[in-house]
Formats: C-alpha cells, structure tokens, sequence
C-alpha cells in the first residue's frame, strides 16, 4: 500500500521510497535522559485557565501559557532528533498538563501532545495550516502506515529527510485537488526544489 502510494509522488525515482529510514546509524541516545526531560514536560505550575475560557481579561496570557521549564526541555528533546522517537512515542499517552494555547478559545495540552506537537511534527510538517484542514502531521503519517509505523522508519533518519519527504506527499496528496490555493502548493513546490538532491542526513 506504501509503496503504491509512492509511486504517485511527483519527483525522481530516487526519490520514491518510503519513509526516509535506514540512512543512518541511529545517534545513541540515553532512556534515562529521555524520561528526566519528558519529566521537566510537566508544568511546574497550573495552567492559568480553563479549557475553552474564551476571556481576555490578562493580555499575557494572549497567546497562551508556555513555563520556560517545558520550553527548554522541549528544545532538548527537539535537539536529540528522529533517533528518541521510539522511545518518546512510548509518552504519549502521558496526560500531565505541559502547555496552553489560544486561538479563538483557550486549550491546555498534555505532556504527550507537546510531544506531538512540538517535537515530532515541528520541523516537518511545515505547510500544516498553511491550507485549512489539509496537510497536517497526523494525515501525512496515517498515510504511510500510521504514527508508530512512521516512528519506527524515522528512527534512522534525519529530520531534513523527513521534511522533504513530507513535501513530497503534501505536493502529490494536497496539492492534486483543485480547490487548494496554488500560491501554497507553489511555495512548497519552490522549497523542494531548493533542497540539496543529495542525501540530506549526510549534508
């Protein structure tokens, strides 16, 4: 099913494989440090409102609540690559409070989606938003199989690889339908492009 899957996607043979794994010799990574910084992922303190509280009564709170103990292991985690994702998708289903956020409403958000979030997708689902309702994280690794699927053949790889495999199928998947804004799908179609044709985990 992958694989007929990728054979759709519009870029060189080289280029039709799976998700990128296997590239590398995965960096040795240590469980216990792992555990001590999805730890520090629990916010010290409460969140500062409810789910859904829609009032704007504190203007530091605009843009939602983040302690700088969750951001810095968070940037950690980030930092330790495709290589701690086995490990870390062991955690998501970690439901202490780590972060909120604000759109049109108020959203306090669990130690496992901060994982989600912020260390699986960012960095590689970058046009997520960019169309509403299409192009996410979770759509791009339900079609490769589902997230620990995805997770198992990331492991090896690199998160450049992951991102210019992620164009690939936002270009072949989103972008094929009529209705999508073409100055997105060109700006995407212009970021593949300026990735090196080399390997990306070797660069």
């Amino acid at each position: 099913m992958v694989a007929g899957l990728l054979l759709a996607l519009p870029a060189c043979e080289d280029d039709l494989r799976p998700v990128p794994s296997g590239l590398l010799q995965p960096h040795p990574v240590s469980r216990d440090e792992i555990a001590r910084l999805v730890d520090l992922l629990a916010s010290p303190v409460p969140p500062p409102k409810a789910d859904f509280d829609s009032s704007d009564d504190n203007p530091k709170f605009a843009m939602g609540f983040v302690h700088p103990q969750v951001e810095a292991a968070t940037t950690k985690l980030f930092e330790l690559g495709p290589s701690a994702y086995p490990i870390l998708e062991q955690e998501l289903g970690n439901k202490r409070y780590s972060y909120s956020s604000r759109d049109s409403t108020w959203r306090n958000h669990t130690v496992g989606h901060r994982i989600l979030r912020k260390v699986f997708a960012e960095g590689v689902a970058t046009y997520e938003g960019r169309i509403a309702g299409k192009g996410t994280f979770i759509q791009y690794v339900t079609a490769f199989g589902g997230l620990g699927s995805w997770v198992k053949q990331a492991a090896t790889s690199c998160r450049p690889a992951l991102r210019r495999h992620y164009l690939q199928w936002f270009l072949a998947q989103v972008c094929k339908e009529q209705s999508v804004d073409v100055t997105v799908c060109d700006s995407a179609k212009s970021d593949l492009e300026k990735m090196s044709s080399l390997d990306p985990c070797e660069e």
